[in-house]
């Protein structure tokens, strides 16, 4: 867990107990992103100010490095973990390439700067199995990416219906589906190969849905978070 005052607590997963607390960011300053590597046990966190860090599991810096997004809203690794994406107060998403630390200094090495929100990125999530990014924004607009592709082309397709600003984007393990929520409690399903809204959910959050999450098993069901303390799940037709 991670706190507003930069704080990390890494808990026990049988007890639920606090096993480990630490001040992960200097100055108090508010954790805004994490994000804990399947693969290789590396975490990275994200500040109010931009800064990134890379951690080992047992909580010992790798790296430590000014992303300049401003405000780091979320972070999402790649399959395998060499390589990360970041959504930023300043209206980019950024690639970075963990394979770098150690090797040039400690801090990742930028491999794009992905444009054309042109205002804050709330959400990014990297594919499942592949070398897609699902991005969320205040523009009320999600993209979807291609992070090989140069620099002005990395924009595949523009996802717009919502009518206030994407709070949460999250990919489905199957591929293809996504899921995309806003500040006025709306939830849309997608189809990425059609690349179309194929469904809303709406009127049981009234205020804003954070946090979306499908369930790690069954596809066909997902969780909301909203602002107004509520936590639901739901089944997809």
């Amino acid at each position: 867990q991670a706190t507003s005052v930069g704080d990390f607590y890494l808990f026990n997963g049988h007890s639920f107990a606090a096993d480990t607390k630490t001040t992960a960011h200097e100055d108090g300053k508010a954790i805004k992103a994490l994000a804990w590597g399947k693969s290789i046990d590396l975490i990275a966190s994200g500040d109010e100010n931009g800064v990134i860090k890379l951690w080992q599991k047992s909580l010992v810096t790798l790296a430590q490095f000014n992303s300049n997004q401003k405000a780091v809203r979320e972070l999402s690794f790649a399959p395998g973990e060499a390589k990360f994406v970041t959504g930023g107060q300043d209206g980019s998403a950024r690639i970075w390439d963990t394979n770098t630390v150690g090797t040039s200094g400690s801090y990742a090495t930028e491999e794009l700067k992905l444009e054309g929100h042109g205002t804050d990125v709330q959400s990014v999530h990297w594919h499942p199995y592949k070398a897609i990014i699902l991005s969320g924004s205040n523009n009320n607009a999600a993209k979807i990416w291609d992070p090989r592709a140069a620099k002005g082309s990395a924009c595949l397709a523009t996802l717009e219906s919502h009518s206030s600003g994407i709070q949460c984007a999250r990919w489905n393990k199957n591929g293809y589906e996504m899921l995309t929520s806003d500040k006025s409690g709306i939830i849309k399903l997608w189809d990425l190969r059609a690349l179309k809204e194929v469904s809303t959910f709406m009127a049981n959050h009234t205020k804003e849905v954070g946090k979306i999450a499908w369930h790690p098993n069954h596809g066909r069901l997902f969780a909301s978070a909203g602002g107004d303390g509520k936590l639901i799940s739901w089944i997809v037709d």
